[in-house]
């Protein structure tokens, strides 16, 4: 089940193309009253942006590494 963090929510609609069931709506924070929540600042969404490149990057990584391994245990040579 997908779900929207409500506390990292900046209201860019980013989301509501791609949700999979067409079920986000954006609600104006000022309808929510005292409950709405504070989006995030901007250091805090760079910090989360980094650390999603480092996953990317590490997880084409570790593809490679695994496509690595098959080619060479196809052609029946060691692995590196």
């Amino acid at each position: 089940m997908h779900t929207v963090i409500a506390e990292l929510c900046t209201g860019c609609e980013l989301c509501v193309a791609p949700c999979p069931v067409d079920c986000i709506a954006l609600v104006p924070a000022s309808a929510l009253g005292a409950a709405a929540p504070v989006a995030p600042s901007a250091a805090v969404n760079r910090q989360r942006y980094l650390a999603h490149g480092e996953r990317i990057a590490r997880r084409a990584a570790e593809h490679a590494a695994v496509l690595a391994a098959r080619k060479h245990s196809a052609r029946g040579g060691p692995l590196p």
